[in-house]
């Protein structure tokens, strides 16, 4: 039901401030509630971003440290293609040991 209000004008401005303070004050209540929510949704916004940079400057590091490495192993000749010897150092065949080796009596 309503409610009359039995006084002067003073009374009726009283409960009229009365009212704007509780509307003031339930708005505050509902902002504040909803701040936790709020400052939970920037922090994870602002660590996301800052993590994602966190990432792609490791995964960029993982990636020069692999493009150097196989840099590296492009610059290697491959396994079995040298020897210790250099070229051409094979050792001459002894004289005469292409004639036929003499029988015995």
């Amino acid at each position: 039901g309503t409610v009359r209000l039995k006084g002067g004008d003073k009374a009726k401005a009283l409960c009229k401030d009365a009212k704007d303070v509780m509307g003031k004050a339930t708005t505050f209540v509902t902002d504040f509630k909803d701040q936790p929510a709020k400052l939970y949704t920037e922090l994870s916004s602002t660590l996301v971003t800052q993590l994602d940079q966190l990432i792609d400057a490791q995964t960029k590091a993982a990636l020069d440290t692999a493009q150097a490495k196989v840099n590296e192993a492009l610059r290697m000749p491959p396994p079995g293609a040298g020897s210790a010897a250099p070229a051409g150092s094979a050792a001459p065949a002894a004289a005469g040991s292409a004639a036929p080796a003499a029988k015995k009596p």
